[in-house]
Formats: structure tokens, C-alpha cells, sequence
């Protein structure tokens, strides 16, 4: 059994305190002074390791897809689902700029008073006026059986070379501007597609010059209140028709503005 004061020496490491190295006897001073310097030592390692826990700065968390998307503002999946909406609409400006040269037509309705109504003119004399209206424009009648059909040259227009270049300039700006999103190492150089888009209104030029045919349908109705002008054209051509010739549109009033009745007005003066 240790003596008394080892038994003090003991209790004092265990409460942290140094023991005082006066004591009696030489071994149990001995022994006092080797179990001071092993809990020294381990109280200096314990406090190194906390102080490295301490100082030591705090770890990034892993970086997940919601870490990602709250960083970057936006869902990842409505990225990838506008994409590919946008991939898919891409041939649409292809397509337009190939159909441009050659447009679709299109079949609008006319009306103008029928042989019933007082001071209307005749189905003949309407027949006449729109003869005469394609006549100026260097239209020629092919047909004249009950459908009228009128071929013409049509030459270019600036107008929709111009309208055709721009759409196309918009159309590889956005393209672009995905691009620089998805694959950011090229940067702002994706937008040099821009300088392609003259090449659509060449395009257009090269290929608009074509002969246009317009038919025309004159129809009264039953009780000759009205004459419907069935005409069937590319949209340029239905546009100039309700312009130039003073029938409005089936189911449409027609409003003429200033320009348009000074028009008339010295038209008539000449």
C-alpha cells in the first residue's frame, strides 16, 4: 500500500495540480515527479489538439445539385427543358428564309355591291376594273372561263430581302447567345454566326424573281344584294388588291386614312 504522501501526490495529479516535489521519502519523491511530467505532457497534447481544432477553418460542403442551382439562380431541369425547345424551333429559320422566294397562296373573299342594289355597277364592269388593275401591273390573262387567271413577273422587293435578313440576323443572335451558355470556353465568338445573315437576303434575291398567278372567281349572290371577288394570290398581291381597288374585304369595313383619301383625291384630279 503507498504511503501517505504518494497518496497525495495522486489525488493532486488527478485534480490537475502540481504536487509539491518536498517529500520524505526519495523514492516516493521519485515517483511523484515521473507521474507529474506523464500528465504534464498529456495536458500539452490535449491542448495542441484542440487548438488545431480551433484554428483549423471549416470545410466547404460538397457541392450538390441544389447547391448548384441555388448559386446559380436557376433550375438546372427548366434549362435543359427551355433548351431543348429551342433546338427543336432552330430549323423554323431555315425554313423561312427557303420559303421566303416562293410564298404560299392564300384565298381571301371581296365584296362589292350586287346588280340589286340602286347605282351599283355591273359584274361585267367589276370584271373590267380588276382586268385593268392587273393590266398596269404587266399581268397577262391566261384563263377566261369562269375562274379568271392573270400571270405577271415578279420581280424582288427590297422590303422583304431586308425583313428576311433581319429575321435572319435575330434568329443566329439567339442562337448565339444559348451557345455562349451551354459552351462558355468560345465566349462572345459564337456571335460572329451574325455575319452570316446577309447570306439569307442573297439567298432570297437570287430566288424571288418568279411568275406570279392570281385567279379570280366573281360570284353574286342569290338575291343579287352583293358579288362576291373570290381572289386566290400570294399575300403582296391580296394586299395591293384591297388598296388599289375599292372593295373591302369580306366580313372587314374599310377606314381610309388621311394619306389614303388625298391619294384618291388627285388621282381623281388627274
Amino acid at each position: 500500500m503507498a504511503s501517505f504522501p504518494a497518496a497525495i501526490a495522486i489525488s493532486s495529479l488527478m485534480m490537475g495540480v502540481t504536487p509539491t516535489p518536498a517529500l520524505a521519502d526519495p523514492v516516493e519523491a521519485t515517483v511523484a515527479r515521473i507521474l507529474a511530467e506523464t500528465a504534464n505532457e498529456a495536458t500539452y497534447a490535449t491542448q495542441t489538439v484542440v487548438t488545431q481544432d480551433v484554428d483549423a477553418p471549416p470545410q466547404a460542403p460538397a457541392l450538390t445539385a441544389d447547391i448548384a442551382e441555388e448559386s446559380s439562380g436557376y433550375s438546372i431541369k427548366s434549362y435543359y427543358t427551355v433548351l431543348g425547345l429551342f433546338v427543336i424551333s432552330v430549323p423554323g429559320l431555315w425554313s423561312l428564309v427557303k420559303r421566303a422566294p416562293t410564298p404560299k397562296p392564300i384565298r381571301k373573299t371581296f365584296v362589292a355591291p350586287g346588280p340589286a342594289v340602286a347605282n351599283a355597277p355591273p359584274t361585267s364592269a367589276i370584271a373590267r376594273d380588276i382586268a385593268l388593275h392587273y393590266k398596269n401591273l404587266n399581268f397577262k390573262i391566261k384563263d377566261a372561263s369562269d375562274v379568271i387567271t392573270f400571270e405577271g413577273a415578279f420581280a424582288p422587293s427590297v422590303g422583304q430581302a431586308a425583313y428576311v435578313t433581319s429575321c435572319a440576323a435575330l434568329g443566329l443572335a439567339s442562337t448565339a447567345l444559348v451557345l455562349t451558355i451551354q459552351f462558355p470556353a468560345l465566349g462572345n465568338a459564337w456571335y460572329l454566326m451574325c455575319l452570316f445573315s446577309p447570306f439569307a437576303g442573297q439567298y432570297y434575291w437570287e430566288n424571288a424573281e418568279r411568275v406570279e398567278t392570281v385567279r379570280v372567281k366573281l360570284v353574286t349572290s342569290d338575291d343579287d344584294a352583293t358579288t362576291d371577288i373570290v381572289l386566290e394570290a400570294s399575300k403582296d398581291e391580296i394586299e395591293r388588291f384591297g388598296e388599289e381597288l375599292p372593295y373591302n374585304m369580306k366580313g372587314m369595313k374599310r377606314v381610309r386614312g388621311v394619306f389614303d383619301n388625298q391619294a384618291k383625291k388627285e388621282k381623281a384630279e388627274a
